[in-house]
């Protein structure tokens, strides 16, 4: 359901569902440069690549 400010609203169970798969999803791997990595490190890989860019 969408306000009239444009703002999402939820219901409770909906919210845990959503949550959920998010969760489910940065919990999973990624193939990266030949290596399964997860994604909080590729988070973090991919922060330090953009520092040399500046």
């Amino acid at each position: 359901m969408t306000t009239d400010e444009g703002n999402v609203r939820l219901k409770p169970d909906t919210v845990k569902l959503v949550i959920d798969r998010i969760a489910r999803q940065f919990s999973s791997t990624v193939l990266y440069k030949g290596k399964r990595r997860q994604w909080e490190t590729m988070i973090m890989i991919k922060a330090r690549e953009l520092t040399k860019l500046f």
